[in-house]
């Protein structure tokens, strides 16, 4: 699938609300699993296609998150999956 949105020239975004305690705290897959380790598998496939491609990455935030969102911007900028025109972070609060 990822083929052909880059033929097409079509990004895509990935939601990731920080490091994995705080993204697993809420984001969970239809079997209540959760979903952090998915997702940095799949960024893994992608970048083996495509070792330039840029995330758009997009985090939302509850309360809960909040709590945390020192160590979550930390580790998105770390790992360099933060993602704006200007290389900002845009921060949803739920």
């Amino acid at each position: 699938m990822y083929k052909k949105l880059e033929e097409n020239n079509i990004n895509f975004g990935i939601s990731i609300d920080g490091t994995e305690q705080v993204h697993d705290s809420h984001r969970v897959n239809l079997k209540g699993e959760k979903t952090f380790n998915q997702l940095l598998k799949r960024m893994q496939d992608i970048k083996e296609i495509n070792p330039e491609y840029e995330f758009y990455t997009l985090s939302v935030n509850s309360m809960y998150t909040l709590k945390h969102i020192e160590e979550s911007i930390k580790y998105l900028v770390e790992e360099n999956l933060y993602h704006s025109a200007k290389k900002g972070i845009f921060i949803l609060v739920n």
